[in-house]
């Protein structure tokens, strides 16, 4: 069963990869068998998680976001950015 530290750690470690960049993501993922098929996905797969956590700083989330516009792909904030 899953607790609620268990959420928490899981978020914390998370978090501390989005924000160090897309190779610790991309490990983070690995560590949970997960892979993205090429280093561009993570990297798109990087800056919309990043526009999503309401608990990153808010300068990274905009920088996300309009890195992800420029390239026409979508956010997936909630419209607060």
């Amino acid at each position: 069963m899953t607790t609620e530290d268990d959420i928490e750690a899981y978020n914390a470690e998370r978090n501390a990869a989005v924000i160090a960049g897309v190779d610790a993501l991309i490990a983070f993922m690995a560590k949970r068998g997960m892979q993205p098929s090429s280093r561009e996905v993570a990297e798109i797969i990087l800056h919309r998680v990043r526009t999503a956590i309401k608990s990153l700083p808010i300068e990274m989330r905009r920088a996300s976001r309009q890195w992800l516009i420029q390239r026409r792909y979508r956010p997936w904030d909630d419209g607060d950015l």
